[in-house]
């Protein structure tokens, strides 16, 4: 399988951080003469990393807090 195809199959199947990590981790891990499972296992990582960050966004925007501020900006009447 190229690689073009092998980044396409991950789109088609959700794996936005494994297809967004492909180059840069096989490319460090034939350099570092990593094992194939040593690659795929931080394909996997990054796979992990993706949904956790956005999983956080996405619950961050549901959340929706207000406009970030500083001292400036913030009403210190009725605190003390």
């Amino acid at each position: 399988m190229q690689r073009h195809e092998m980044i396409e199959a991950f789109a088609q199947l959700g794996l936005k951080g494994m297809a967004g990590a492909f180059d840069e981790t096989v490319t460090t891990g034939l350099q570092r003469n990593r094992t194939a499972m040593e690659i795929l296992a931080e394909l996997l990582k990054a796979e992990t990393n993706h949904r956790q960050a956005a999983s956080i966004r996405y619950r961050l925007t549901a959340a929706k807090l207000p406009v970030m501020k500083d001292l400036a900006a913030f009403s210190f009447e009725g605190s003390a």
